[in-house]
């Protein structure tokens, strides 16, 4: 596994891990920062299991991953708009829990705490209309 990968991957857990109002400052203004705390881990998941051999990392720490992973998949398939409002990142139950898994994820994996570099990513605003 490429170190960019874990590297990537550790930033988008480290993102889900943090409080509302500092996951909003993550991301410029013009994003939904709710979609794209999941789009990001998503990208960086997919790219984490597909180059993890097998047996190179304990179960307990794959579990998580995985749960962490459950978690963003349910609420992405409940088809709550609800879900994916700044105001849900800091009041729904959904990503209170989210949060927790990615802190035992942290915690498990001996990653940081802190929140990821703000400069992790490009993003470009398109024209409306």
């Amino acid at each position: 596994m490429s170190n960019q990968i874990l590297c990537r991957f550790e930033w988008s857990v480290r993102a889900l891990a943090q409080p509302a109002d500092i996951q909003l400052g993550l991301y410029p203004d013009f994003v939904w920062v709710a979609d794209e705390l999941v789009f990001e881990f998503d990208e960086w998941y997919k790219k984490l299991c597909a180059s993890v051999e097998a047996g190179k990392w304990p179960e307990a720490k794959l579990n998580l991953v995985h749960a962490i992973n459950q978690q963003l998949v349910s609420m992405s398939t409940a088809s709550d708009p609800n879900l994916w409002t700044d105001e849900a990142l800091a009041e729904n139950e959904e990503w209170k829990n989210t949060r927790e898994l990615a802190l035992r994820c942290l915690h498990e994996m001996g990653w940081s705490l802190e929140p990821p570099p703000f400069e992790r990513d490009l993003f470009v605003q398109g024209r409306i209309g």
